[in-house]
């Protein structure tokens, strides 16, 4: 995951696109949190800054989904599709807390050498 390719968010071209939207973006980023978590523990960045960077990578990705979620889940006028957003929020709130109880991840962070970091 990279800042230096920011694109626009495209959105939906018809009202029947949103939930294959919404499956995407939240299933897609959700996804990614995974993999990145499952990453920092199949093989520890070397130093903190890294740690942190990959860390960071999750916690974005994980913040994508469950802002897209959030705002459908609140805004769209039709029932099925809120339902189907406060479902994906769920499900990133249970990844959240999953990650944030993660004793393998504790231990990680816990052993990073903080030298350099400001």
């Amino acid at each position: 995951m990279s800042n230096n390719n920011l694109t626009p968010l495209r959105l939906p071209d018809s009202p029947d696109g949103w939930g294959g939207w919404l499956s995407e973006r939240c299933g897609g980023q959700l996804a990614t949190a995974r993999a990145r978590a499952a990453a920092i523990k199949d093989g520890p960045p070397t130093d903190a800054t890294a740690l942190l960077r990959t860390w960071n990578e999750v916690s974005m990705a994980l913040n994508n989904a469950m802002s897209s979620a959030s705002l459908v889940s609140q805004v769209h006028p039709q029932e099925a599709l809120r339902s189907q957003a406060e479902a994906a929020e769920q499900e990133g709130n249970q990844l959240s807390t999953d990650l944030g109880l993660d004793r393998d991840l504790f231990e990680i962070f816990a052993a990073a050498d903080p030298t350099g970091l400001d």
